[in-house]
């Protein structure tokens, strides 16, 4: 695909290249005038992308000849087409597969009916971040059967009886992505559970959703399909849906539970019988370290979110990572009671590891980077963020065993000095370095004092945690 972000004349002069050079254009471009060539060229398939479309633009694509097989397009922002800008799209284009339309409060009712009654052709539709159309639009939409991806977020007005419809009519629909949409009910997914080729189901932040919704979802035809699921802050949902989750989405390979108060490990161990799951976020659930044990029993898990689980410990990092040597992408920031002993595990045991997600663990040391840098060499990305006990000595080991590491993120690291971070930027893609003090939202606790924490009391806890290390090995030999 070809960004152009030009100016007029040199848009100009672009324009006069063929499109079977370029089969795909994408403009960002403010100057209507430039579309009284467009029609001249595009008289293939292309995919255009804007910001600043206006009414007169997209009047030459109503008025030209050469976009009528446009099949994509992006006026996502455009805030200034009105009701007859949405017009020469459905006049002009009558061959759209796909249209964004994001981030949009000023589309309505309208704009989208001239679109559905003219555009025959539609596959995917994004309205993310439009939030002034209703259930009459997406009513509408089902119209068109060959609909597969449909897109939504953050609509106060859309709600069961729109879905109702969408899910009769629109039995192609296999990528679902309805986020924040407030009067959304269980009733919603009583309505998707026949759909046959439903795969992704994105239902974050519609907190209305309970047990009886996911259970009625994955009990219908969608469950077996189903590859993809998010219930973030869904708060409704318990163990009971994990339960029901086990036993019919044997494809399943995503599963994000962020923020689900009440799944506990009786519902995660229910998890380890899906050998297909790939990816898991379960970013401030009640997890404590016998389900987390319990999620490598098959050892089929390559990503992990554990972020914000309070009850996980260095015990249950360990026998969880005894059981992924394939693990590549783990995230256990803000789990504070981690230390060394952790990482050691995790280094260890999990040599092919990629992302590293470790900000806000504050008792975590020079140490645990020794080990990381010694075995882990493929590391890509690395969030130290907030580990006030790491120091100038641990860039120094990642320098020497991380060289492949891309990205490092050492925000509030007050034992890191500037000039070493600087120098870091030699070996390191990109460095995002402060030593400003630790934000109150990290939560540590003053009984630690880790907010007042010196370089002597650093140098002091190292030593503590080597000489204990030491102990162990002399006392094992």
């Amino acid at each position: 695909m070809l960004m152009m972000n030009r100016s007029n004349q040199s848009l100009k002069d672009v324009l006069h290249f063929s499109t079977s050079t370029f089969p795909e254009l994408k403009f960002p471009m403010e100057l209507s005038d430039v579309w009284r060539r467009i029609h001249q060229i595009c008289n293939s398939s292309v995919s255009l992308t804007a910001k600043k479309f206006t009414d007169k633009g997209l009047h030459y694509i109503a008025n030209g000849k050469g976009c009528r097989k446009l099949i994509h397009l992006d006026v996502s922002g455009c805030e200034q087409i009105s009701k007859s800008g949405y017009r020469n799209i459905a006049t002009g284009c009558r061959h759209l597969q796909s249209i964004f339309i994001n981030d949009n409060n000023t589309l309505n009712d309208d704009g989208i009916s001239f679109i559905t009654d003219h555009c025959s052709h539609l596959r995917c539709v994004s309205l993310i971040g439009s939030s002034t159309i209703g259930d009459e639009s997406f009513k509408r939409l089902a119209r068109h059967k060959r609909i597969t991806k449909l897109r939504v977020e953050g609509n106060p007005h859309i709600s069961d009886s729109a879905f109702k419809v969408i899910g009769k009519q629109c039995s192609q629909l296999n990528h679902l992505f309805v986020v924040d949409c407030q009067r959304i009910t269980d009733m919603t997914l009583k309505s998707l559970a026949p759909l046959r080729q439903l795969t992704v189901v994105n239902l974050a932040d519609c907190v209305r959703i309970s047990d009886s919704g996911v259970r009625q979802l994955v009990e219908g035809t969608a469950g077996t399909k189903i590859r993809e699921m998010n219930l973030t802050n869904c708060v409704r949902v318990s163990d009971v849906s994990l339960l029901r989750v086990a036993q019919r989405c044997h494809n399943l390979t995503h599963l994000c539970l962020c923020y689900c108060e009440h799944v506990t490990d009786a519902g995660i161990e229910l998890l380890a019988n899906l050998g297909n799951i790939y990816h898991l976020d379960l970013t401030g659930t009640n997890i404590r370290d016998q389900g987390l044990a319990s999620l490598g029993i098959y050892g089929q898990v390559r990503s992990l979110i554990v972020s914000e689980c309070r009850g996980i410990s260095d015990l249950g990092i360990q026998k969880f990572c005894q059981k992924v040597p394939d693990l590549t992408a783990l995230d256990v920031s803000h789990c504070m009671t981690l230390t060394d002993s952790a990482i050691k595990s995790l280094a260890f045991c999990c040599r092919m590891l990629t992302q590293l997600n470790v900000s806000g663990c504050p008792l975590l040391t020079d140490l645990s980077m020794q080990y990381l840098s010694g075995v882990c060499h493929y590391i890509h990305i690395l969030n130290l963020s907030g580990c006030i006990y790491i120091s100038d000595r641990a860039l120094k080991y990642l320098r020497k065993g991380c060289r492949q590491l891309r990205h490092l993120n050492i925000l509030y690291c007050k034992s890191i000095t500037k000039s070493v971070a600087i120098k870091m930027r030699s070996y390191c893609d990109d460095v995002i370095w402060s030593n400003d003090v630790v934000p109150q939202w990290f939560q540590y606790s003053m009984s630690t004092n880790t907010q007042h924490a010196t370089g002597e009391d650093y140098h002091k806890i190292t030593q503590q945690r080597i000489e204990e290390q030491s102990r162990r090995h002399t006392h094992v030999i």
